[in-house]
C-alpha cells in the first residue's frame, strides 16, 4: 500500500536507482516482494542496467530543469558527441591531405610520426636529466621544496642540526663557482662528499657526525655546478661525467686549501658514479673511493624506467613491448649527446680505477636497481668490496642498517687511509 501511494504520488522515480545502479524494481526482486515487483512493472519499471543509467541521466537533467538550472558537463559526459565533435573538426584536414594525393599523405605522415617521436624522446631525456626533485638555486640560500624523508629532518646546517661549527665556502671548477660547507676536524684526513642528481650537499649532512667523531675526519659538502646554490643555468646533471670533473677540484681544493694528506670521496646515485670516474681520472687527488647505489650508464638506467612506464601506463602486450624496445633507442641517443656523446661513464673507467673501492646498494632501490653495483663491481681491480643491503632503498643504507654502514665505511676507511699513512 504504502509503495502504490509513492508511485500515484511521483510514477517518474519508479526507474531511479540508488547509487549502485540498483532500481526499485532490481530490489523487490531480489528481496522476493513478487507482489511489490509486478506493481512496479505495470507502472512501467525495467530491470535493464543500460536503460537504468539513461534513466539516471534523464531524471538528473530534468532536476535540474525543475530547479531552474542546467545541466553542467562535468555532470554527465556523453563521448559519442566528443568523439564526433573531433571528426567533424578534423573533416576539413583530413579531405585536404586526400586531397593532395597519396604520396603527399605518406610524406606528411612519415614526417609527423617522426617529428612526434623526436619530441616525445627529447621529453623524456629532459625528465632524466631534470627530474622533479632538481630545485637548484645558483647564488641563494638552498632550497626546502620537496625534502626527501629520509634526510629525516637534517637539512639545514651542521650547526643547526648537529651542534658542529663550519665554516662557508666556495672554490671553483672549470669556471663554476661552487658552494659548500666545511667541516674542520682535527686529522689531516678529509671526507668529500658527493651528493646524488637532482639534490644538494644537505644529501650528507646526517652522516656528518659519524665521520667527523669517528676518526676525526674533516668533511666538505658541497653542491655541484647546476645544483644546489652553486652556479648554473638548471640544466640538470649529465650523470656523473661533468660532475667528476667538480669532485676532483674539490678533491684538489681541499689538499691545498686545508693541506689534507688523505682524501677520500663518498659518493651516492649519480654522487657515487661521479665519485667512481673521479677516482679513476683524478690521480693523486683522491686517495679512495666508496660509492653508494651508483649506475654503470645513464642510457640503460633511462632505459629501464622507460619500459616500467610503458608498462605501467599503457600495456605489456609483447606488440607494445617490441615497439618500446625499438624507440627506446631515439631517447638513448638523444640522452648521450646532452651529456657528452664520446663521454665516459662509470662502467668506461672502473677498469682504470687503482684506488681501493667500496660498492655498496640496496636490494630495495627502485631507482637504480642493484644489478648496476654487481656490475661495476665485476668490472673493478682489487682492492675492492661490494655490500649488498637486503631491502635498503635508494640512497638508505645508512636509514635502514646504521650500525652495519658505519663499521662498514669505518672500517674500510681504516684499512686502507690509516694502515697506508702508518707504512709511509
Amino acid at each position: 500500500g504504502v509503495v502504490k501511494e509513492v508511485m500515484e504520488r511521483a510514477p517518474d522515480v519508479v526507474n531511479v536507482p540508488d547509487d549502485k545502479y540498483v532500481s526499485p524494481l532490481m530490489e523487490a526482486k531480489e528481496a522476493g516482494y513478487n507482489d511489490i515487483a509486478d506493481f512496479l512493472v505495470s507502472h512501467g519499471a525495467v530491470d535493464s542496467e543500460k536503460y537504468i543509467k539513461k534513466t539516471t541521466i534523464e531524471h538528473a537533467k530534468q532536476t535540474k530543469k525543475d530547479q531552474g538550472g542546467s545541466m553542467e558537463t562535468g555532470d554527465v559526459v556523453d563521448h559519442s558527441s566528443v568523439y564526433k565533435l573531433i571528426l567533424l573538426t578534423s573533416l576539413p584536414f583530413i579531405l585536404y591531405l586526400m586531397y593532395q594525393g597519396p604520396v603527399f599523405v605518406m610524406c606528411f605522415l612519415g614526417f609527423s610520426v617522426s617529428w612526434f617521436s623526436i619530441v616525445v624522446a627529447y621529453l623524456i631525456s629532459e625528465l632524466s636529466i631534470s627530474p622533479p626533485w632538481y630545485h637548484p638555486t645558483p647564488g641563494k640560500d638552498l632550497c626546502h621544496t620537496g625534502i626527501p624523508p629520509y634526510w629525516q629532518g637534517i637539512f639545514t646546517n651542521p650547526r643547526y642540526d648537529l651542534n658542529i661549527d663550519y665554516v662557508n665556502v666556495t672554490f671553483q671548477s672549470d669556471g663554476y663557482t661552487l658552494r659548500g660547507w666545511w667541516v674542520s676536524g682535527r686529522s689531516k684526513k678529509c671526507v668529500v662528499f658527493v651528493h646524488g642528481g637532482g639534490r644538494d650537499r644537505r644529501a650528507w649532512l646526517r652522516h656528518v657526525k659519524l665521520f667527523h667523531n669517528n676518526g676525526e675526519y674533516s668533511c666538505l659538502l658541497f653542491d655541484f655546478r647546476e645544483h644546489g646554490a652553486s652556479d648554473g643555468r638548471g640544466r640538470g646533471f649529465s650523470y656523473g661525467v661533468s660532475e667528476s670533473r667538480d669532485v676532483i677540484h674539490a678533491s684538489q681544493w681541499v689538499r691545498e686549501q686545508y693541506g689534507m694528506e688523505k682524501v677520500v670521496v663518498v659518493g651516492t646515485s649519480v654522487g657515487g658514479s661521479a665519485a667512481i670516474i673521479a677516482g679513476a681520472n683524478g690521480g693523486d687527488a683522491i686517495d679512495a673511493v666508496v660509492s653508494e647505489n651508483p649506475l654503470t650508464h645513464a642510457t640503460s638506467l633511462q632505459n629501464h624506467h622507460f619500459q616500467i612506464a610503458v608498462r605501467n601506463f599503457v600495456g605489456a602486450s609483447p606488440m607494445i613491448q617490441s615497439i618500446a624496445h625499438y624507440f627506446a633507442h631515439l631517447p638513448s641517443i638523444i640522452l648521450k649527446l646532452r651529456i657528452g656523446l664520446l663521454s665516459e661513464e662509470a662502467i668506461d673507467v672502473i677498469p682504470r680505477l687503482s684506488k681501493p673501492l667500496l660498492l655498496m646498494h640496496g636490494t630495495g632501490d627502485e631507482v637504480i636497481p642493484h644489478h648496476h653495483a654487481e656490475a661495476l663491481f665485476a668490472a673493478a681491480h682489487e682492492p675492492k668490496q661490494l655490500w649488498i643491503a637486503p631491502e635498503a632503498f635508494h640512497c638508505g643504507l645508512y636509514d635502514r642498517y646504521p650500525d652495519e654502514f658505519a663499521s662498514r665505511v669505518l672500517a674500510f676507511l681504516r684499512k686502507y687511509l690509516e694502515d697506508e699513512g702508518a707504512e709511509e
